[in-house]
Parts: structure tokens; C-alpha cells; sequence
């Protein structure tokens, strides 16, 4: 006798010999092995061709009502690995961070700065958002600097940028971080006093030297007189410099289409 899972159409009906024990591998086995693989794309591509095949035979069958059944679920367990893997990755970069910088909560949303220029010309900013740990490039800002133009002063366009960004009904940031040293960091710190922002910021500075695993980052805050160096293997290191590289590929970009367009004027 059939089990109930083969009466409601879950089940192929191999505990009463509804299906062979070869159909039975290569239909149900074969596919739980790819599962547990983490294959999950693969099962659903076959899927996905098993249930073209019946439907160009214009027959609502029970077979194609299991495999549909099987494919919803399947894009349900894809779609949770995704969501928990974004969750593990943010709970282990962003935590840490939190725990070093000592937040006062875990920074959801973070806004990294950097400053690009030819010895002052074609000068830009950029502002980029890592939201829980991820870019969020909807949230990302560009600016064209005002000031100095022509006279190479990053110091001062990168407090002129964050104050043209607090200047601007956005979301506050939980953490800020600007590419540079001690003078960047008293800049941005000044910006933000000037609006009494209570904001935490950081600023990072690339080591001297060609090898950075000889010459560390370096992490400034405020009222530190020495910078901090975290292990070259920390999470909470890994996304500052994301969160760095990431304002810097944005500044150069920006630059270079300035440039670019000056050319042809």
C-alpha cells in the first residue's frame, strides 16, 4: 500500500513499488546528494528542464504538479542560503568591528570617504554606504569640489565634502571612515563638531612600504595619540578596507570622467 505522501502527490510510490529503485535514484537521490552539496542551482536547472519537457506535452499531470511543487521549494531554499550567508558574513565583519572600535551598537549603515585629484585639479569626493556590511550603491554620492580647485589641499575637500553631505537630509551614519591619516581624521572630526554629530570616525592609512604584511594598515581615532594595527587576518580589517578601496575606486572614477571630458573642450 502506497504511503500518504504518493496519495497527496509528494511522494513517487517506491514503498509500493510505484517507481523503479533506478528511476527512483536518479529522480529523488541523486538530486538529495546535489542538495546536500550545496548544489542547489544545478537541481533547479534540471528541474526547471524536466518541467519544460511535460508542459510541451500540454498535459497537467501529477508528475509535473510534484516537479513545480519541488521547484517552488527548492527556489525557497536557495533564496534562505542566500539571506543567512549575507546574515553570517555581516554578523562576523560588522560584530568585530563593533567590539575593536568599541560602538556604542553595531554599525548598520557606514559611510567611507575618499578624496581624488591632480595636484588639485579636477578635483572630486565620493561617498559611498555599506549597508549591514554590504555596498549599497543607491546610497552612493559624488562631489565635485568647490573650493581650492587648482591648489592640492585633500585636507581641506575632504572637509568640505562632509559638510556638503551634512548640509543634506540623509540618513545619519552609524560609523565613518576617511581615507588618509591623522590630519584627514581631524578634518572630518571638525566637519562634524561643526554640526554636533556624535558620529564615530576612523581614518585609515596605508602602511610605508611595498609589502603590506611588513608595513600593516594603519587605524586612527580621536584623542589617540598612536595608531591602531589589527591583525592582517581580522574581519573588522577586511571591511574597513572594503569600505576604503571601495570610496577610492568610486573617487577615481568620477576624476578621471572629469578629466576625460575636459579634453574635449
Amino acid at each position: 500500500r502506497a504511503c500518504f505522501y504518493y496519495q497527496i502527490g509528494r511522494c513517487l510510490g517506491i514503498c509500493a513499488g510505484k517507481i523503479t529503485k533506478q528511476e527512483y535514484l536518479k529522480q529523488v537521490i541523486k538530486p538529495l546528494i546535489l542538495f546536500l552539496q550545496g548544489k542547489k542551482k544545478m537541481i533547479i536547472k534540471k528541474l526547471e528542464a524536466r518541467i519544460k519537457k511535460l508542459e510541451l506535452k500540454n498535459r497537467e499531470t501529477e508528475e509535473l504538479a510534484r516537479l513545480k511543487y519541488e521547484l517552488k521549494n527548492m527556489n525557497q531554499a536557495l533564496a534562505s542560503s542566500r539571506i543567512l550567508s549575507v546574515h553570517e558574513k555581516y554578523a562576523n565583519d560588522v560584530v568585530e568591528l563593533a567590539k575593536i572600535l568599541a560602538l556604542p551598537k553595531i554599525p548598520e549603515r557606514i559611510e567611507g570617504y575618499d578624496i581624488a585629484n591632480i595636484f588639485g585639479k579636477a578635483a572630486v569626493g565620493s561617498m559611498i554606504v555599506f549597508s549591514r556590511g554590504q555596498p549599497d550603491k543607491s546610497q552612493y554620492r559624488k562631489f565635485k569640489i568647490k573650493i581650492g580647485q587648482g591648489q592640492a589641499n585633500d585636507v581641506g575637500m575632504l572637509r568640505e565634502i562632509l559638510e556638503r553631505r551634512f548640509n543634506n537630509n540623509w540618513p545619519l551614519p552609524d560609523l565613518i571612515i576617511v581615507d588618509g591619516g591623522k590630519a584627514q581624521l581631524n578634518a572630518a572630526s571638525r566637519a562634524l563638531k561643526k554640526y554636533n554629530w556624535q558620529i564615530p570616525i576612523i581614518a585609515i592609512a596605508k602602511g610605508l612600504g611595498l609589502r603590506s604584511a611588513a608595513a600593516p594598515d594603519k587605524l586612527f581615532f580621536p584623542g589617540q595619540v598612536k595608531p591602531l594595527e589589527l591583525p592582517l587576518a581580522s574581519p573588522a580589517l577586511h571591511l574597513i578596507k572594503r569600505v576604503r578601496d571601495e570610496a577610492h575606486r568610486f573617487a577615481i572614477g568620477y576624476h578621471r570622467r572629469l578629466r576625460s571630458k575636459a579634453k574635449f573642450l
